[in-house]
């Protein structure tokens, strides 16, 4: 029987190098798929809305509760897994705990919308990060001005201060955007924060990535994707991307009237119910699934392709010119 008192624990013990990221842990290894790059957050472990430890793989879309981890990782029947979980806070956790997430939430929904209020700081150095990526002054502007960019201080210092006279300690820590003995958070790293409707936001490092770093970590809920909308026309085409960065990359090499750009977070930052809310207000709306030319987004395309169709949505595969948009755009293969 484990010892763990919970799944980061539970996971540890097993071999998995899972690490603390906010209130959720991420880690290269999945029980189901195997291990990705040093680098990569294939595997998220978080307190699920029922109260209960659960894991996600973003990899192969593996997911469910202590036991189906332990079952996963060993290569045991889940009755037997079931068993040796059981009793353990790995599989449930106490009502209280369930409370103190919502208060989290709650304190997190407040901190991202003080810190989307007034974080244009740092317009200039992420307005100069997105240039090398091939995206315009104006791009930002836009982005800005829909609400969907903003930009802390880039300079990590100036960013903690922002941080300290917007949000301050005590809401930082509440939120979960502090670890507990530290005064510094690690969105302070990462200026260029990407506002998602409906409480959540990602937040990422306005550089190229070193091995072994995060380059984005997301926060609060998964309600909607990113939305870049042109002209008053009736929607008849919706592109359906993996990330920030790919649909401004969209954005920039121009859409026409009618057309939108569905920026989904992460191959697996999707939900089934965001097609039928798109086929009830855009019935006659093809999809163009536009994930990344990889393992991942041809699997993930093919499962969205799917939950679309079922939907009643046309939706067809469209395989970027490169490995993905901004690569595309940069290497001049965007029309």
């Amino acid at each position: 029987m484990t010892t763990a008192s919970t799944l980061p624990e539970l996971a540890r013990e097993l071999g998995f190098p899972v690490k603390k990221q906010g209130r959720s842990w991420g880690g290269p290894k999945c029980p189901s798929c195997g291990s990705g790059s040093d680098g990569s957050n294939r595997l998220n472990i978080f307190i699920g809305r029922d109260g209960k430890w659960r894991f996600r793989c973003h990899a192969c879309y593996t997911h469910g509760d202590a036991a189906d981890f332990l079952a996963k990782a060993k290569g045991v029947p889940l009755r037997e897994a079931i068993r040796e979980v059981a009793g353990s806070p790995g599989v449930d956790i106490t009502p209280s705990a369930v409370d103190d997430e919502q208060e989290r939430l709650s304190a997190l929904k407040l901190a991202l919308d003080k810190i989307a209020q007034r974080a244009v700081d740092g317009r200039r150095e992420v307005g100069a990060y997105l240039a090398s990526r091939g995206i315009s002054r104006l791009t930002l502007d836009r982005a800005i001005g829909r609400g969907i960019v903003r930009c802390l201080p880039a300079e990590p210092y100036a960013a903690q201060r922002f941080l300290d006279e917007v949000v301050g300690q005590d809401l930082l820590h509440k939120a979960g955007l502090v670890k507990p003995g530290s005064r510094w958070a690690a969105i302070a790293f990462r200026p260029l924060m990407g506002v998602l409707p409906g409480g959540g936001a990602e937040f990422r490092l306005a550089r190229d990535v070193t091995p072994h770093e995060v380059k984005a970590i997301r926060y609060g809920r998964l309600a909607w994707p990113w939305w870049w909308r042109v002209g008053e026309s009736p929607v008849n085409r919706v592109i359906v991307v993996e990330g920030l960065i790919d649909l401004l990359s969209i954005a920039e090499a121009g859409l026409k009237d009618g057309e939108a750009v569905m920026g989904m977070p992460g191959a697996a930052g999707w939900k089934p119910e965001w097609f039928s809310a798109l086929a009830q207000k855009h019935g006659n709306a093809r999809l163009d699934v536009g994930l990344d030319a990889d393992d991942a987004g041809n699997r993930a395309s093919e499962a969205i392709i799917q939950a679309a169709q079922q939907a009643g949505l046309r939706a067809v595969r469209l395989v970027p010119p490169s490995k993905d948009w901004n690569e595309a755009l940069t290497t001049g293969r965007l029309p």
